[in-house]
């Protein structure tokens, strides 16, 4: 089936790869693949080697019987609901993509493949699992250590001096250094945050780890796991995890939940959205909750150890959650690479769910923040598709003036109301725990 090119939406990060580009087409993902490239994907796909792939984290990919004109084949990919960016992960998510990566390409090295490059943004996670997504950069193997090495080389920049920043608690830094899509996390600038010891631990003074050392690309990318695996990150400090939300009960039965609990259940039971966005998500129970209906969901919140704790329950019990470190009142803005014409849209565009939870959160916003209550209500609803669940709580004194609480006045129940209505069609008020607090059902 030919299809209409109008129809045709070009992703818009995929405009450096020489293989093809990736498009949507009608909700599905596609490739579209360059004559260059058509054949060695054709025979990789029909020769039964790909399911080796994607038993090593490769994204589900099939030929499809679609056609596009000006290319030669286009692949069917398995849809990824939610796209996050290095930027945002926890330290064990891009410790967990940097073995993915070494996985994919020692299961193409038995084929005699590899992949082009060695970047983090090949990957995406598909709740806490890590797949990678760009099998446009699966070529003929390297026939040098040369090549080898300018491929270790970007490794090295995205993974490895990432990685040791984190080690010794640099973890902001990392982020901070990959959200430059153009500027890669050089020796040097990695050198300066980390002690002697360190620096001497991972060879920055003539790393000896080189392509050129090892007998065969397997030999050397099975180092380089090890090397991986060897990077030890700091623990998550239990006392750090969770701040300032109530622990969640048992999911097994309703028992010892509050009426807070048993509402935000009945309305993910009543509305049954397709995907659910938990703003400020702390430990992430009511997250897990939707979760555990079979609802994707991404848990943004700006304490790292809050992110790194849901993620490794959602990887140990394989719940379909992706933790993110994000602040939602300053999401992560879109960005675009001046040296390679590629673009990465912005949080509330990637991020949307159908229902956005947004629990406990008023307190930052209006009384640390001073935002005043649009300004709420357009933060929030710029992640919503159609519901939102706020809740509505009291000043931090509620018995106090406002002169000597420093509770803004103009701050009531009813002006909140009335703010959620000039954005939302119509608000459904749910009585919470502990009173006086209320949920907010708003639907546009």
């Amino acid at each position: 089936m030919k299809i209409d090119f109008a129809e045709v939406v070009f992703d818009p990060a995929s405009v450096a790869d020489t293989n093809g580009r990736v498009f949507w087409w009608r909700g599905s993902v596609y490739r579209a693949v360059t004559e260059r490239a058509a054949s060695l994907y054709r025979t990789l796909l029909e020769s039964g080697a790909f399911e080796r792939l994607i038993d090593a984290g490769m994204i589900g990919t099939e030929i499809s019987s679609l056609s596009v004109d000006g290319y030669d084949l286009v692949l069917s990919h398995d849809t990824i609901r939610f796209r996050s960016y290095p930027f945002e992960w926890c330290n064990e998510m891009l410790k967990d993509a940097a073995l993915l990566t070494c996985d994919v390409n020692l299961a193409l090295a038995s084929i005699g493949l590899s992949t082009q490059d060695a970047h983090c943004w090949n990957v995406l996670f598909d709740g806490p699992m890590p797949k990678f997504v760009d099998v446009g950069s699966i070529a003929p193997g390297r026939g040098d250590s040369a090549s080898w090495a300018r491929w270790y080389a970007e490794f090295q920049d995205y993974f490895l001096y990432p990685l040791y920043l984190m080690s010794v608690g640099q973890g902001a830094t990392a982020r901070r250094l990959l959200s430059d899509v153009d500027e890669w996390v050089s020796r040097r600038r990695v050198a300066t945050f980390l002690p002697a010891a360190k620096r001497f631990q991972y060879g920055l003074d003539g790393f000896l780890g080189k392509p050129a050392r090892f007998r065969s690309p397997m030999a050397f990318l099975q180092h380089l796991r090890r090397s991986v695996e060897a990077v030890e990150l700091p623990e998550c400090a239990a006392e750090r995890s969770g701040h300032d939300e109530e622990e969640f009960p048992p999911m097994e039965s309703s028992q010892g939940w509050s009426q807070r609990h048993q509402a935000v259940f009945e309305v993910l039971q009543r509305l049954r959205p397709s995907s659910v966005v938990d703003l400020g998500s702390s430990q992430g129970g009511h997250a897990k909750l939707a979760a555990g209906m079979g609802i994707p969901v991404v848990a943004l919140d700006e304490d790292e150890w809050c992110v790194k704790a849901l993620y490794a329950d959602a990887a140990k019990h394989k719940i379909p959650v992706l933790p993110l470190i994000m602040d939602a009142c300053a999401p992560s803005r879109s960005r675009t690479s001046p040296k390679y014409g590629d673009s990465y849209p912005a949080a509330q565009e990637r991020l949307r769910g159908e229902l956005v939870l947004a629990l406990a959160m008023m307190h930052r916003l209006v009384f640390q923040q001073g935002l005043s209550l649009d300004e709420v209500v357009e933060r929030l609803a710029a992640f919503s598709g159609r519901w939102l669940l706020v809740e509505s709580m009291p000043p931090p004194d509620c018995h106090a003036s406002p002169s000597r609480s420093g509770q803004p006045d103009w701050y009531s129940e009813e002006s909140l109301v009335a703010a959620l209505g000039r954005r939302f069609a119509r608000v459904e008020l749910l009585d919470s725990t502990p009173a006086p607090q209320t949920l907010l059902l708003c639907e546009r």
